[in-house]
Formats: C-alpha cells, sequence, structure tokens
C-alpha cells in the first residue's frame, strides 16, 4: 500500500497522470486513414472504425516503428467482439484510405491507402497494382463513404452507433446504418470495396502473427505496383504498432516507459529514506 501511494505521489510530483484516456469528439477528413474490424462470421454486428489521422503520418515516417496513441482499443475490441479476439480467425481488420477529388500534399486526386496481411509472417506482402484515375475513383468513394460517418450530426447517434467507449477518435457502426465498414467487406471478408482481393488481416493465428503492410496507390497504369509505406500489428491488449520494415519488433508500449519510471523513482525515495534512518 505504501509503495502504491508514494508512486501515485512520484507520478503526480512529475505531471503524469494514471487516468485512462477517454474517448474524444468523432472527426474525419479527406486523407484520413481508416483502421476497420468485423465479424466476418456475423456481418450483421457491425464494425469498429478507428480513424488513425492523416495518411502523411504513415507515408513519411522515417523512423523504426512506435505505438499509436488511440487510447483503450483492446477494451472496445472485447466489448464489441469478445474477449477471445485475439486467437479468433473471423475478426478481420484493415488499414484503407483515399483522397479522393482533392490533391492533399503530395497526394493526388483518387490515391488509394490498403494494407494487405503478410502471408509469410516478416516478409513483406505482395503489393496492390495502381489504376486508372477513373477505376480508383469509384473505390475512394466507398472509403469515403464509411468515413464520413465519423462527420454525422451527433444527434443521429444511437446506443451502438456512434463513438467507441475506450478508443479516441473511434466508432461503433452498425449495420442498420447506411455505408458501415462491413457494408463493403464481401464474399466472407475477401473482398474489400468491391476492388481489393483478400485485403484483410484475421486474428486466427494470434495477434503477432497478423501482420498487415500499407501501401500507397497513385493513378496510373495497371502494370505499376503501389508504394510499400509500412507495417501495422498489434498486441494482445489491443496496442496497435506501426513501423517502417515488415519485420520489425514493436517498441515497449507508452505503460511499460511509465511504470518502469514510477518503480526506479519510488526505489530511489525509498533508499534515500532508509538511508536517512540508518545515519539518524
Amino acid at each position: 500500500m505504501y509503495r502504491k501511494h508514494l508512486a501515485a505521489i512520484t507520478l503526480a510530483a512529475l505531471g503524469f497522470s494514471m487516468a485512462a484516456p477517454s474517448a474524444k469528439a468523432l472527426t474525419y477528413a479527406t486523407n484520413d486513414l481508416l483502421l476497420g474490424f468485423y465479424d466476418s462470421n456475423n456481418a450483421g454486428a457491425g464494425s469498429l472504425v478507428v480513424n488513425i489521422g492523416s495518411a502523411a503520418t504513415y507515408r513519411d515516417y522515417t523512423g523504426d516503428n512506435f505505438a499509436l496513441s488511440i487510447g483503450d482499443l483492446g477494451a472496445d475490441l472485447a466489448a464489441v467482439f469478445g474477449s477471445g479476439w485475439k486467437t479468433d480467425a473471423t475478426i478481420k481488420w484493415g488499414v484503407f484510405g483515399d483522397t479522393r477529388n482533392v490533391a492533399v500534399g503530395s497526394d493526388g486526386t483518387n490515391t488509394l491507402y490498403a494494407t494487405r496481411e503478410q502471408t509469410i509472417v516478416g516478409t513483406q506482402a505482395t503489393p496492390w497494382k495502381r489504376g486508372a484515375s477513373g477505376t480508383q475513383s469509384q473505390v475512394t468513394t466507398r472509403i469515403e463513404s464509411v468515413g464520413q460517418l465519423f462527420n454525422r450530426n451527433p444527434d443521429d447517434f444511437t446506443t451502438g452507433f456512434g463513438p467507441a467507449a475506450s478508443t479516441t477518435n473511434a466508432m461503433l457502426q452498425p449495420s442498420s446504418v447506411a455505408n458501415d465498414f462491413a457494408e463493403f467487406q464481401t464474399n466472407n471478408g475477401n473482398i474489400s470495396f468491391a476492388y481489393f482481393n483478400i485485403a484483410l488481416g484475421d486474428f486466427g493465428d494470434g495477434t503477432s502473427n497478423s501482420r498487415i503492410d500499407l501501401f500507397r496507390m497513385a493513378t496510373g497504369s495497371s502494370t505499376l505496383d503501389g508504394t510499400y509505406e509500412g507495417t501495422f500489428v498489434l498486441n494482445d491488449s489491443g496496442t496497435v504498432f506501426f513501423g517502417s520494415t515488415p519485420n520489425f519488433t514493436p517498441v515497449p508500449e507508452p505503460s511499460v516507459y511509465g511504470a518502469a519510471t514510477v518503480l526506479a523513482l519510488a526505489a530511489f525515495v525509498i533508499a534515500r529514506r532508509r538511508r536517512a534512518a540508518a545515519q539518524a
């Protein structure tokens, strides 16, 4: 008890908070990336979709890897899909984004972003091919329709439709609402947005064995590959990591650093008090 109390005091003195991050208001802008989850065995249950921010964050990343700061995704995954989600082959996930009809930064109009699961863990997946502007425009329309649900009037939200409880800028999209993420995953999740063939990963072999590679497809000849931008992976607690290579080792979670800092500071204070008591 004394050590827990001391750790809390030490954190407060350093300006840290032990409170869990709370869900924030929903927002979406063109060229944001959407991280979607759904149950391919029960698509009618709807989806959990997280806006993980601008594609530029991932496209321009040059470090090794980092953990996404999106709150407690693990809690929401368990609430929506059950505690066994982390080893369930029917729970599928992927990341998608687009620029629609406006150029965003160095991304021209109708640029697409989409992930593909690695068939050999640690080895980059086969890149998606680029497509003509007219072809990719149809796909951007579908992806954009999922994102625009984030911008619905909050008065439209009901139980099961609206902000997720524990993840930042994440929403529950029930099948009763048009354009939910699951609506665009067909053929048992093997076709995404009527364009990508077997884009989604699943957790049948555990979270560590489900790595999805992000590709960027500017418009162009269908003989050209999209560019590899990096890789996403989750751990069993629901923390999402993004790395610049297919086989990166995830960095320790921020909470690990925080706990280590608390223990080190607490040990230091206790040691000083013991020395002071011995010298008295």
